[in-house]
């Protein structure tokens, strides 16, 4: 049978007596919405589907989505006015006394009719969903025909809900309910393809500050490299979001591992001084996310300004990129700075020379002793950078995870370029490291990444 509206229980007609009336089945609407004309056939035949008796052999959900599927186009309505709430299959079997439904079936019924509703063109399902949009739907429907989106894989869908969200008042987008139900689907999209991002930037030049803050959330999610170049051309864009933006930036950058470029670093490194707590908070925790070494005395100083909240994330942070926790004294991280730089000056000349010995063991050493000093990782990783073309296949291979570690923006050219050897093992380790360097999980070709890193 049919409901509407679902919670109403009072003077119901039988399925049979409706389609005895003759005429298109009409699903109560949302306020403000026009009513929607749906096939009582079409219904009959979906309701069926979803209503399995408990008593028969158990059915699986994905016969069932199929099943829905192969009705055609015309069924799309139905499908969409089920998942929006707007009308709803029997909970028992129709036609019977109360018989009951299959339970995994009855708990089932939001995921087998999404996997129904990809098993549609696309074409078909998208006209629908223009159709609905165009009749200005309320927040609910319109919210629902977001998740039917982030569905559907592609530019197009994608683009549709990027107008869907921008078509939403920015009071509405202060609402949590709201925010959640927008991000999902835009991150679906961005999680299959972080070419969307480029999509989403562009947008993003005429959002205001709750729009930007919805796509900054979803951008964070995808803890990409990608990610956190978009977000750091956001900052400064509207000031009042600017928090958001850089605590998104952080949540790309993860818990490390990223190749972050200089650019992006040094406008991250820039609101660590900002006079805004919650913009310095921010990006002092955002930098420590990125391991950017460069912003060492940024770091310093805001431990010496006194601030309790600043100063337990600047500590925070000086201890992801130093390795050590030297504590809330900012002398001690100045002297720590003064050895390593001094180790940099006197000793490490002899640790590089060391790597062009001929002996593998004297290699590998010198390697691991570079690791352990990453106060000038970006510099380490340019100089191990052509070894991956080393003839001794192990110190190629020790060479590509040791760039991997660096997590310098400056090793990536190097790994693309090590994708090209006749090593397969050498192409899996550089594959594997800028897997780690970029978040993107891309087949070993150096084609593939070489077009999708220049996107």
């Amino acid at each position: 049978m049919i409901r509407t509206p679902r919670n109403d229980r009072q003077g119901l007609l039988p399925l049979a007596v409706l389609l005895a009336l003759g005429g298109p089945l009409r699903a109560a609407p949302q306020t403000g919405a026009p009513a929607v004309q749906l096939d009582p056939a079409t219904f009959a035949a979906i309701e069926r589907i979803l209503t399995p008796p408990a008593t028969e052999p158990k059915v699986d959900p994905q016969a069932l989505s199929a099943a829905i599927a192969q009705l055609g186009p015309s069924a799309i309505p139905v499908v969409v006015a089920m998942l929006g709430g707007e009308v709803e299959a029997a909970p028992f079997v129709p036609g019977t006394l109360e018989e009951p439904v299959q339970a995994l079936v009855l708990e089932s019924r939001t995921a087998i009719l999404r996997a129904a509703l990809a098993g549609f063109p696309v074409r078909d399902v998208l006209a629908h969903v223009d159709r609905r949009l165009a009749a200005d739907p309320g927040m609910d429907l319109r919210l629902m025909l977001a998740g039917v989106l982030g569905e559907i894989p592609g530019t197009e869908a994608f683009e549709r809900l990027l107008a869907l969200v921008d078509g939403i008042e920015p009071v509405h987008l202060m609402r949590s309910y709201v925010q959640g139900s927008l991000e999902g689907p835009i991150t679906a999209h961005l999680a299959r393809d972080t070419r969307c991002l480029t999509e989403l930037d562009r947008r993003a030049y005429r959002a205001g500050p709750e729009l930007l803050g919805v796509y900054a959330r979803c951008v964070g999610s995808t803890h990409s490299s990608r990610g956190v170049e978009v977000l750091a051309g956001w900052i400064g864009r509207d000031p009042s979001a600017d928090h958001v933006v850089l605590t998104q930036l952080g949540r790309a950058a993860g818990d490390g591992g990223l190749a972050i470029s200089p650019g992006s670093a040094a406008v991250v490194r820039r609101n660590a001084a900002a006079e805004d707590l919650q913009v310095q908070r921010a990006a002092v925790v955002a930098l420590g996310r990125m391991r950017d070494a460069e912003s060492f005395e940024s770091l310093v100083a805001v431990l010496e300004s006194g601030s309790s909240l600043a100063s337990s994330s600047a500590r925070w942070s000086l201890t992801r990129i130093c390795d050590v926790d030297l504590g809330d004294q900012p002398q001690a991280w100045k002297d720590w700075r003064a050895r390593e730089e001094a180790w940099w000056s006197e000793r490490s000349p002899e640790v590089l020379e060391r790597l062009h010995s001929e002996a593998e063991g004297i290699v590998l050493q010198a390697m691991a002793e570079l690791l352990r000093h990453p106060l000038h990782r970006h510099a380490v990783a340019e100089l191990l950078g052509p070894m991956l073309a080393h003839t001794d296949e192990n110190v190629a291979r020790a060479s590509c995870t040791a760039i991997a570690r660096l997590e310098s923006s400056r090793a990536v050219p190097w790994l693309v370029d090590a994708l090209t050897r006749s090593d397969p093992e050498l192409r899996r380790i550089a594959c594997e490291s800028l897997t780690r360097l970029t978040g993107l999980a891309l087949p070993p070709d150096p084609l593939v990444w070489s077009k999708l890193l220049a996107s």
